[in-house]
């Protein structure tokens, strides 16, 4: 393929770690990485992808997230463009979506180079961590800015649950099989996290402060008495692709 469209910002930071930047021909309005994608086409998002806009576009293969819905796919059969669906929940789904992009585009060899690095990655991370009790993690996901109303947290069954397992840590909460549950301030203070890590973007370094003393009203937890309530922003901390070993990397440093 030589255009293609990307539906998910994970899978165009795949085409780039792949060097296929310059077949993409259009991507979500939530691309915003590496700098040369922010003068690609853009294509709408989940919620309202144009799909005029990228019929438009001419794409010869389109790449999607598997969440989007059969109603997109019959568009694309209409109008006779290939594409292809992709699972990136998972660290194995990154991987496998990594080695048939690869695989599609004939770029075998530099992605068996990006997911072979990706393993060093994560085996050097591993041979970091000191043995001990593991640290217990609560990783927040959203909550309303300035009050702990409508508080998610990330469960077991998810991407940042199973960044955690690789890095020996404990994820607090085990309870259910739900992916983000809600829980109030008496659940976190059942739980007592001896680390907590808020994931907000699209904060800028001068507010974390801010937002990390909000938690000084939960005195009585253990994160909080220990100084261990962090907030990261990195524009990669939410999204599932092949930079989240940058997030076991910041892990790390808050063991």
């Amino acid at each position: 393929p030589k255009r293609i469209v990307s539906l998910s910002p994970g899978i165009t930071e795949i085409l780039y770690e792949l060097e296929l930047g310059d077949r993409i021909a259009g991507v979500t309005d939530y691309c915003d990485y590496p700098d040369g994608v922010k003068g690609k086409p853009r294509v709408g998002g989940y919620l309202d992808t144009n799909y005029e806009a990228i019929i438009l576009l001419e794409p010869d293969f389109v790449i999607m997230p598997a969440v989007y819905s059969e109603e997109i796919k019959d568009v694309f059969k209409e109008a006779g463009i290939e594409y292809i669906t992709v699972d990136m929940l998972t660290v194995d789904g990154i991987l496998a979506t990594i080695e048939e992009i690869g695989r599609k585009c004939g770029a075998e060899k530099k992605a068996d180079e990006v997911i072979r690095r990706i393993h060093a990655d994560i085996s050097g991370l591993r041979k970091k961590v000191k043995e001990g009790p593991p640290a217990r993690f609560m990783i927040v996901v959203g909550r309303n800015r300035g009050t702990f109303e409508n508080l998610y947290i990330a469960g077991k069954n998810t991407f940042y649950g199973e960044l955690l397992d690789i890095m020996g840590c404990e994820n607090v909460y085990t309870e259910s099989d739900i992916s983000y549950p809600a829980i109030s301030l008496e659940g976190v203070i059942r739980l007592n996290p001896d680390v907590v890590r808020e994931m907000l973007p699209d904060i800028p370094d001068e507010k974390k402060g801010e937002i990390v003393k909000e938690w000084d009203f939960l005195k009585d937890v253990n994160a909080v008495k220990n100084g261990r309530v962090y907030v990261f922003n990195g524009d990669y901390v939410c999204i599932p692709g092949p930079r989240f070993t940058l997030i076991l990397r910041d892990i790390y440093e808050r063991y």
